[in-house]
């Protein structure tokens, strides 16, 4: 479910940050307020900084009076490997299938076809999976804030615009890091998985308890 990834960027430490006793704390706040609950396209869902590896010499750059370092980092990325089983809670659902949170992160969606045969939504929006048994047939709803069991079977990156004078949600890393982008400043998605729950063992936990 988490991976750490080896990234490097370009921090600048402003004139006023010189008194500062410890560079690498200012390096390490630095690089969470930039990356910390962001997206990095083809990556994941940055979560904290891990450690930093290295810092090149610093630089100068005209007409500042900071100074620039590249730093090489790694960094603790939410990313779940396709087929990996894990647990969440029902957020939403509706017609285009059930969202599911896991606190952190709330993009997992299974979409009707990844339900179990015989489910459909019903009238109140909620899905219901229609389970034949010797004794007739029950009638099994996936209620918001149940416990789920899901199936992780794709994920889908998005670029999302550039910045913009509502706000941005895509800022370009002056290093090598990619793009990053934030979901509440854009419609889009910039990181969505994809679930499945057609599978024993998986649907409501307490379907198989």
């Amino acid at each position: 479910m988490f991976v750490v990834s080896e990234l490097s960027d370009i921090v600048k430490i402003s004139a006023w940050q010189f008194a500062e006793d410890e560079a690498t704390a200012i390096l390490a706040a630095t690089l969470d307020n930039k990356y910390a609950n962001k997206v990095v396209v083809n990556l994941g869902l940055c979560i904290a900084l891990f450690d930093i590896s290295s810092v090149e010499d610093a630089f100068i750059l005209p007409g500042e009076g900071g100074y620039h370092v590249r730093v090489h980092f790694r960094y603790t990325v939410f990313r779940p490997f396709i087929e990996e089983v894990i647990v969440g809670k029902v957020k939403s659902s509706g017609p285009d299938g059930i969202r599911v949170t896991l606190g952190f992160f709330d993009d997992i969606l299974i979409t009707p076809e990844k339900m179990r045969p015989l489910t459909s939504l019903g009238e109140d929006q909620i899905w219901v999976w229609h389970y034949d048994t010797d004794a007739g047939r029950a009638d099994l709803h996936i209620d918001i804030d149940e416990k789920i069991r899901v199936k992780i079977v794709d994920e889908i990156f998005t670029e999302v615009g550039p910045p913009c004078a509502k706000g941005a949600s895509k800022v370009n890393t002056s290093g090598d890091a990619a793009s990053l982008a934030t979901g509440e400043q854009n419609s889009e998605l910039p990181y969505q998985v994809i679930a499945s729950i057609d599978d024993d063992g998986l649907g409501l936990l307490k379907w198989w308890m």
